[in-house]
């Protein structure tokens, strides 16, 4: 089993599909890195000029589907946040980013929307699901 946070990054973090349309709304491509963080942003980046800029952070891992009172499974959930300057952006993005972690089975089971006042960005906030099997 793995950590599905950093199967999340890697599997965002190597499309360059995805890299690509954040440098372009971004008009530029950031310095050493590439937008995509897990558990926090640096503070650097953190400003309207830097969006486009996504988090991917852990929500649970609870095992689950038990035979003989074994765990056979762990379900594992992340939270993929993504800040954009508008509306257009975050469902470009969501769109790349719910069809690479869909072919990965890493499945989509929440999403929302909204302005974060802090920065004056759209946020679109997405939540995620796979069972990772135990080999026994």
């Amino acid at each position: 089993m793995s950590l599905i946070e950093t199967d999340v990054y890697h599997i965002l973090s190597d499309s360059q599909e995805l890299i690509n349309k954040m440098n372009e709304f971004r008009g530029h491509s950031l310095d050493g890195d590439n937008g995509i963080f897990v558990d926090e942003i640096k503070e650097t980046y953190i400003k309207k000029e830097y969006a486009p800029f996504i988090r991917i952070n852990l929500i649970s891992e609870i095992n689950n589907n038990y035979q003989d009172d074994l765990s056979q499974s762990e379900d594992q959930r992340v939270q993929v946040s993504c800040w954009a300057n508008n509306s257009k952006e975050t469902e470009e993005l969501k769109n790349i980013i719910d069809r690479l972690l869909e072919e990965h089975n890493i499945e989509q089971f929440y999403g929302s929307r909204y302005k974060d006042p802090d920065i004056n960005l759209k946020m679109s906030v997405r939540k995620y699901r796979r069972i990772d099997w135990k080999s026994r």
